[in-house]
């Protein structure tokens, strides 16, 4: 994926995925830090894969060398939803980046 997000960027941008594309969506504050622990633990890109397929899934996924055609298509989609929506704001370039990632694994 791309350049890099703020946290803050990509949680609107999973706000806005969930909601169908409400740019006002909120999300509970539970499924925002629930994001963040999988955002820190997996790093951006694969920490929405654990947010949208599982951490389980995604750990697997990691192991096996993070191959995004061994991703389920909703996931897949996901993905790329949600950098599209988050690479259209410029305030949320810096920081996390999808590109190099860093697990915990």
């Amino acid at each position: 994926m791309p350049p890099s997000y703020t946290l803050k960027n990509l949680t609107k941008a999973v706000e806005q995925v969930e909601s169908g594309g409400d740019p006002n969506a909120v999300s509970p504050k539970g499924a925002r830090d629930y994001l963040k622990a999988m955002v820190k633990r997996y790093g951006p890109e694969s920490g929405l894969v654990a947010y949208n397929w599982g951490p389980g899934n995604a750990e697997k996924w990691i192991k096996g060398g993070r191959d995004k055609s061994k991703l389920p298509d909703e996931t897949r989609d996901y993905l790329i939803k949600v950098d599209n929506l988050a690479s259209k704001s410029k305030k949320g370039r810096r920081k996390t980046t999808m590109a190099s990632e860093k697990t915990a694994i």
